[in-house]
């Protein structure tokens, strides 16, 4: 008698934000055939290892980026900017001291801090991106003083997924960064902290 076939357990993303993955898909750029397959998908690790198998790994990125709770994000971009940049300058350095700072007690004097970094950083670097995820996060876009500007809901989402994507680009195989990157944020996602190979 044959012994029963263990089956694989089924990874749980219990952080990704799952009411909000139909609008998360159509900010999606991607082919209609590749739409269709991703619609079918009954949870958000399925979508995933659809993108990822079609090597649609941005797509992945950014799926990923917009799902998760704003603060896992904006950690996960850093945990990866921080694999690969093993030199960092002194204003990269301080950047990465406001998020591990922010990431512990998100005040609005520290998401104010940000965006003074990410100003001296440039959107041109990953830290940038980073750093303006942290404004983007919530209170006001506005300078202080200013009547309120809310930053729209994925707005966060996206410069995170610039922040990893381009962090990748950095480096000698962007692909291959790219999945250790999204094994990060999956790791995060089940309730982790990023710091996986």
């Amino acid at each position: 008698m044959n012994a029963p076939v263990e089956s694989t357990p089924k990874i749980t993303l219990k952080k990704y934000n799952t009411a909000m993955m139909p609008d998360i898909i159509a900010e999606l750029e991607m082919s209609p055939a590749l739409f269709e397959k991703v619609q079918e998908c009954p949870g958000e690790m399925d979508v995933l290892n659809v993108l990822m198998d079609a090597k649609e790994l941005d797509l992945a990125v950014k799926f990923l980026a917009l799902g998760l709770p704003k603060k896992e994000a904006i950690w996960w971009s850093c945990v990866c900017v921080e694999a690969v940049d093993k030199n960092p300058d002194p204003n990269t350095v301080g950047a990465f001291k406001l998020v591990n700072d922010w990431a512990r007690a998100s005040t609005e004097e520290k998401r104010r801090a940000a965006k003074r970094i990410s100003d001296v950083l440039g959107l041109y670097t990953p830290m940038g991106w980073v750093t303006t995820a942290i404004f983007w996060s919530g209170g006001s876009l506005a300078p202080e003083g200013k009547p309120p500007v809310e930053p729209p809901p994925m707005m966060c989402g996206h410069a995170v997924s610039n922040a990893v994507s381009m962090a990748a680009e950095n480096t000698g195989d962007p692909a291959e960064c790219l999945k250790r990157f999204l094994k990060k944020g999956i790791h995060i996602a089940m309730g982790g902290n990023g710091r996986v190979e």
